[in-house]
């Protein structure tokens, strides 16, 4: 198969003739490049104005379940760039297991909007699922989760801080004092999770309520 060029990808013409094994036109007709593996054009037919949009992509996994990823169009990017940018998420996907459509809607996500305590915590439960054997820890899970909800749901999760939470805390440990250091252990865990995964910014974790350990000894807030 010959290589694909930029002046071959701008003599790149919609085939009229061209249909699917079922008779219909197809939505795009596809080239490939042969230079990288998975890398492709799709030309997709006229608009109104007679032009065709091309369209590099990218396939990645496994052939019985082939994942496209969408670079951008010809013009926006050069074939040089698209082909660096086909092999980094061949890359990333084979050795780093990044699924890059994935890691695109959930930068999508976040500059849509920022999350809510509710969201953080959905986010979080779903990204860690329970073993079904496990019945006492998701019970745990979902107990901490609704307190913290009918507490604080709908504020955005990155202004929670240390102030919030220690009267829910002195509460919890005036009724149960284990779980309130199990609510305690659930908030850390999901909002440094949360900052790993840059579902929220860098921010004190509102899990810890005493830095030191010296004053922690003395301390209403201590577990």
């Amino acid at each position: 198969m010959a290589t694909l060029t930029e002046v071959k990808i701008s003599k790149l013409k919609w085939d009229a003739s061209r249909r699917t094994p079922s008779g219909n036109t197809p939505k795009h007709q596809i080239h490939n490049d042969p230079d990288v593996p998975g890398h492709h054009i799709k030309l997709y037919p006229p608009k109104a104005n007679g032009r065709s949009s091309k369209v590099f992509y990218v396939g990645y996994g496994p052939s019985t379940n082939r994942k496209f990823y969408r670079i951008g169009l010809w013009g926006e990017w050069t074939l040089e760039a698209s082909r660096a940018e086909a092999r980094r998420v061949r890359k990333d996907f084979h050795h780093k297991g990044v699924d890059p459509n994935q890691a695109k809607k959930k930068k999508v996500q976040q500059a849509k909007a920022k999350l809510t305590v509710k969201e953080l915590v959905d986010e979080y439960l779903d990204a860690h699922p329970v073993p079904v054997w496990s019945v006492s820890y998701a019970s745990a899970n979902k107990g901490h989760s609704r307190k913290l909800i009918k507490a604080f749901g709908n504020r955005l999760a990155e202004t929670l801080d240390k102030d919030d939470l220690r009267p829910l805390f002195v509460e919890m440990k005036k009724e149960i004092p284990a779980q309130a250091k199990l609510f305690r252990g659930f908030v850390n865990r999901m909002y440094d999770w949360g900052m790993d995964e840059e579902c929220i910014p860098e921010m004190p974790n509102p899990a810890i309520l005493v830095r030191s350990k010296s004053k922690s000894t003395k301390s209403q807030y201590q577990d």
